[in-house]
């Protein structure tokens, strides 16, 4: 089953999480089995980790020059784009309504004064 087949399968955006983490934990691997510094991942930009987003198109058609199954696992991760932002649309249509039952059953807040009788 590839990335974007179990990100359309995914039942939340909890999930979909976990998917792109293994994505990027893939091409992770790959990129170290043939001898290349990371990408993606821990190392990936030299200070923290590194998602598949934030590489461009340049930069993954110079790595998948040299690693042969690399172009694969990337365009799985280009293909996923559309299933993601599908959960991540229902993830905040979900905070959204939450945030609006919350503000509809809240008290008013009301406005103390600055400075009190007894003081």
């Amino acid at each position: 089953m590839t990335f974007t087949e179990q990100m359309a399968a995914a039942p939340d955006s909890d999930a979909g999480r976990v998917i792109w983490k293994a994505l990027d934990v893939a091409i992770h691997d790959l990129e170290v089995r043939h001898g290349l510094p990371p990408t993606i991942g821990v190392g990936g930009s030299g200070y923290g980790y590194r998602g598949f987003s934030t590489v461009t198109m340049d930069e993954w058609r110079a790595r998948c020059r040299f690693v042969p199954d690399l172009r694969k696992l990337v365009d799985d991760g280009y293909a996923m784009a559309a299933p993601w932002s599908e959960l991540l649309a229902a993830e905040t249509a979900a905070q959204l309504a939450d945030h609006e039952a919350h503000a509809a059953t809240a008290d008013e807040p009301t406005q103390g004064s600055l400075f009190s009788e007894a003081d």
